[in-house]
């Protein structure tokens, strides 16, 4: 009995290994929006145009004024940790890939920059705005 649910325990686990496709850097091409309407747009060649961006969440100062800020730089995708990165000459931040599912790995996914202090769970979150997200 105890070997019977040792085995189906293991092909368990092997479905849902087999089961969690790796994402692909194609999957982010496109135009992400925020609630407040600022966007990120990535493109195949690795540049990134952002839009309208709250300067304050991506450097974190509750002290400050909103100011919006647009630029144009590079992005890469780490599909060993899920995460975005987004490099430009004067801006550098990590945005995290999350997803729906028990194991939040489904689509579709969200791109999130957490803002100030992690226990407050306050998150700058983009959208597909096409609202499709092919893996």
């Amino acid at each position: 009995m105890y070997s019977t649910i040792k085995r189906i325990g293991f092909i368990l686990i092997f479905i849902m290994v087999q089961s969690c496709d790796s994402l692909e850097k194609k999957s982010f091409v496109g135009t992400w929006i925020a609630a407040d309407k600022a966007t990120i747009e990535f493109r195949s060649n690795n540049v990134v145009q952002l839009k309208n961006i709250d300067k304050n969440k991506i450097f974190y100062n509750p002290k400050s004024t909103k100011k919006e800020v647009s630029f144009e730089g590079k992005w890469n995708f780490n599909s060993e940790k899920n995460i975005v990165n987004i490099n430009s000459n004067m801006y550098h931040f990590t945005l995290e890939v999350i997803g729906q599912g028990f194991l939040g790995n489904e689509p579709p996914y969200n791109l999130v920059l957490w803002v100030g202090d992690p226990d407050e769970i306050n998150k700058y979150e983009f959208i597909k705005k096409d609202g499709i997200f092919k893996k």
